[in-house]
């Protein structure tokens, strides 16, 4: 029996560890991408993710009010490398309500990503809605990047939500404030393979009895 309960031991739940995966959150460069000026309806980048953990917990964007105050819903999605832009990857994650005062920034955090598996290379987006009157949104650029990595000579945006172009200021600082988490969970059980070992367990302990 105590050879039982070690093995159960064994298949507990591991705690796993988030780690940062991409980050570019040190140095404000003072540029901002507005949503007005494409105008376009998602602004993003490409990114290559730091480590080994692809399931995505948590990410953050930083938005500045170039006017107005008021409130408004940010959306995050990732898509695939391509041309520049491939396949969208999953769903889409907002976050509804949120507060910003005319020439301040707000940090966007997105705390729940729902262990997203995303590849080394990948590209975000994020796009605004439910904007408050006269609320001119944009997203913040900074540099350089800390973890990961990102080239400095493009970001992504797109006036429709399908056809996606490499944009650029022109000055080799176009990368946008962002960070990433990410976990992994390898080297643990499948749900199914740990039932059926949970369920061998009393077979073991009875036979064991009935041979004593």
């Amino acid at each position: 029996m105590k050879k039982a309960l070690i093995l159960i031991g064994l298949l507990a739940p591991v705690a796993l560890h988030a780690a940062t995966v991409y980050s570019d959150t040190t140095t404000d460069t003072g540029g901002t991408v507005f949503y007005s000026t494409g105008p376009f309806v998602q602004i993003g980048d490409r990114i290559a993710l730091a480590g080994t953990d692809r399931e995505a917990t948590a990410a953050s964007a930083q938005f500045f009010a170039g006017a107005g105050s008021g409130t408004f819903d940010a959306t995050l999605r990732f898509f695939n490398v391509g041309s520049p832009v491939g396949s969208q990857i999953g769903s889409s994650f907002t976050v509804t309500g949120n507060s910003i005062t005319s020439g301040n920034v707000a940090v966007v955090n997105w705390v729940s990503l729902g262990n997203l598996v995303l590849p080394t290379n990948v590209i975000f987006t994020v796009s605004v809605s439910n904007l408050s009157a006269g609320l001119d949104l944009g997203l913040t650029m900074f540099e350089p990047v800390t973890i990961g990595s990102s080239s400095n000579q493009f970001f992504i945006t797109s006036t429709n939500g399908t056809t996606f172009l490499q944009s650029s200021q022109g000055n080799s600082q176009d990368n946008l404030y962002f960070s990433l988490t990410a976990v992994t969970t390898s080297g643990i059980p499948e749900p199914g393979t740990m039932l059926l070992t949970l369920l061998g367990i009393p077979v073991i302990a009875l036979a064991r009895k009935r041979f004593r």
